[in-house]
């Protein structure tokens, strides 16, 4: 693992993201580790619940030369992609405003907008709805259709748990 990596999950990560950033002249900020591909902003990410995480994904963003929000781990998953899957809609607004590509999608042809409706995930489904809503025509779903759609999936889910 990158020194950059460990520094997130410090106790004082975000003093020591910034002096290893700055000590590196900022070329170490979008380094991918070796072993999964993650950068120093997919790993701040994912661990984003973290007031002092969220604290580095900001820091990262807003760097004299900030880190790119679109690089992908080795599956293919970006960091909007994992705020979809964490529901975290600040987060996504956050990768938005910094560039994120809505559209992107991983190595299983799945969407941040994908990865939200897989979990049911209301909220982050209606703001990325809104940014994009080519990504629905792409998969000829309309819109009435598309919240049919997920009606449908909450019934089922409910019927699931609602078993003897």
């Amino acid at each position: 693992m990158l020194p950059l990596h460990c520094a997130i999950t410090s106790p004082t990560q975000i003093e020591v993201v910034q002096l290893l950033v700055e000590i590196t002249n900022y070329n170490s900020i979008n380094d991918q580790s070796k072993v999964n591909a993650e950068t120093a902003l997919y790993r701040a990410c994912t661990t984003s619940e973290c007031p002092r995480a969220r604290a580095v994904v900001e820091y990262l963003l807003a760097c004299k030369v900030p880190a790119d929000v679109n690089l992908a781990n080795n599956m293919g998953i970006t960091c909007l992609m994992w705020a979809a899957i964490l529901n975290d809609v600040k987060l996504a607004k956050l990768l938005v405003a910094h560039g994120a590509e809505v559209n992107a999608s991983d190595h299983n042809n799945k969407t941040a907008i994908r990865h939200a409706a897989q979990r049911l995930y209301m909220a982050m489904l209606e703001y990325l709805r809104g940014l994009d809503l080519c990504l629905l025509r792409k998969t000829s779903i309309t819109s009435s259709g598309w919240s049919r759609k997920i009606h449908t999936l909450e019934i089922k889910r409910l019927k699931r748990s609602c078993r003897y």
